[in-house]
Formats: structure tokens, C-alpha cells, sequence
């Protein structure tokens, strides 16, 4: 929801109570983005100083995918 929308809302848009639910909700998806951003942000952090050379062997960088399958360990292709 941008300013301009909760503006719009705050001008328009029913009660002090329904307002405020409507901001309640508006608040917890915009938590749970922050949220899901966060993770992202640590999945690329892990990548960037990996130790590995391929990322997609690291055990650590499979665990914060939630993919506890093991990858076979296939030579590389250059």
C-alpha cells in the first residue's frame, strides 16, 4: 500500500475501526515481506563469501534453501 493509497483511505474509506483493521492487515504483509526479503539478503550474503567455488555444493548455502538433499559431487564442466 503506498502514502498515496493509505491517504486515499484515510480520506474515503470507512470508520476509525475499519481503517485501522485494514492497517493492521496491511501491516503484518508488509512484515512478512521484510521477512522474506531478509532471508533473501542472507542467501546472497552467503553466496558472495562462500568458500566453495561452485555454491550450489555448499552444504551451508543448501540448508538456508531449506534443501536438505545431498548434491552429487559431479566434476565440473568448464
Amino acid at each position: 500500500m503506498s502514502l498515496e493509497q493509505m491517504s486515499e483511505i484515510m480520506r474515503n474509506g470507512g470508520n476509525g475501526v475499519s481503517r485501522r483493521e485494514l492497517l493492521l492487515r496491511h501491516r503484518e504483509t508488509l512484515a512478512e515481506r521484510m521477512r522474506e526479503l531478509q532471508e533473501s539478503v542472507q542467501v546472497i550474503e552467503h553466496i558472495l563469501g562462500c568458500p566453495q567455488e561452485d555454491f550450489m555444493r555448499c552444504a551451508e548455502f543448501r540448508i538456508l534453501l531449506g534443501d536438505d538433499t545431498e548434491v552429487p559431487l559431479s566434476p565440473s564442466v568448464d
